[in-house]
């Protein structure tokens, strides 16, 4: 996520989201792994799924969640970083 703002992300169509109280698991049904997602994690997915711009997602959870907004960017951006060389997300240009 070098360049969030050109970056629109969606959640590849083979992987499905499941909520588990305030958490939740990402499912990629190619390969039958689960990813296990934290509050944040998961509400990430949410706005993703709901076209929400990688640039702005930072902001959006500054608006839901405490905490240090640097940290929170820096776990969105690790989150993503992570998501898609897995092929869970994919970032449309």
């Amino acid at each position: 996520m070098n360049e969030p703002a050109a970056d629109r992300l969606r959640p590849h169509p083979d992987v499905v989201s499941q909520r588990l109280g305030d958490s939740g698991v990402l499912i990629d049904l190619r390969t039958g792994r689960m990813f296990e997602l934290n509050a944040t994690g998961l509400r990430v997915w949410e706005l993703v799924n709901d076209g929400c711009p990688a640039a702005d997602l930072a902001d959006r959870l500054r608006q839901e969640f405490t905490g240090d907004p640097d940290r929170l960017r820096d776990e969105v951006t690790a989150l993503v970083d992570e998501l898609v060389p897995q092929g869970r997300l994919t970032i449309i240009l």
